[in-house]
């Protein structure tokens, strides 16, 4: 079955103790009810177009939970603890950008648990407790997560970088200047970090990994 056959049946209020926890980190989540589901059908449809993509999300995203955003702006979470379960906000627009917008969301938090559960098979991180810049944080984080940046933007970059050429045969001018601007915004934070102190914080598969990653994503 195909994401958007399935991604209504994932849909579902977050549990109350999880969304109490979250509210810590300044999270609000949102009735489900209240879910457009022709943009959430829209936005695994794209997800669809990459069929290996289409079957991580699938396989890692068993629960989705939406989340409240200032208007003009997509937020999103996940966490090792709760390995299926993954939050994102609803965009104000119900066009292909606002579609577009919502499939980043989906496709990142996946992204970064199929990492983690790859992480169990193979350790990819040696120092827990040491800190990089990163650009996404714009501070500096410990080596894990911006490895895990790394991995969901280089996979991103790749994404948009397919659906542009997709969307330039479809006339869709906005959906594929959308597609356009992040592969940019991806190449040019990916190319800020270090990737030689990155690779000291990382196992040797972890470092062979990340500079692959590291390649990949800075293409524009």
């Amino acid at each position: 079955m195909t994401l958007e056959e399935t991604i209504l049946d994932c849909l579902s209020d977050a549990p109350a103790e999880i969304a109490n926890d979250i509210a810590y980190d300044g999270l609000r989540t949102w009735d489900s009810s209240c879910a457009p589901t022709a943009l959430l059908k829209q936005a695994a449809s794209w997800i669809d177009r990459e069929p290996s993509l289409s079957a991580i999300c699938s396989h890692v995203v068993k629960d989705i939970h939406l989340l409240r955003a200032e208007t003009g702006f997509d937020v999103s979470h996940s966490e090792p603890r709760w390995r299926r379960r993954i939050f994102v906000s609803v965009p104000e627009r119900d066009d292909a950008v606002g579609a577009l917008r919502l499939a980043e969301s989906i496709i990142h938090e996946a992204m970064h648990l199929h990492l983690t559960d790859f992480e169990e098979i193979e350790p990819l991180v040696s120092e827990f407790a040491g800190k990089i810049r990163s650009p996404w944080k714009t501070e500096h984080r410990p080596y894990q997560g911006v490895m895990h940046g790394l991995f969901v933007f280089a996979c991103l970059g790749q994404y948009f970088r397919n659906a542009s050429r997709i969307f330039e045969k479809e006339k869709d001018d906005a959906a594929r200047n959308h597609c356009i601007v992040r592969v940019a915004d991806i190449a040019s934070d990916i190319n800020s970090i270090d990737i030689n102190e990155l690779s000291t914080g990382l196992t040797s598969a972890g470092a062979t990994l990340a500079r692959s990653w590291h390649r990949f994503g800075r293409v524009c």
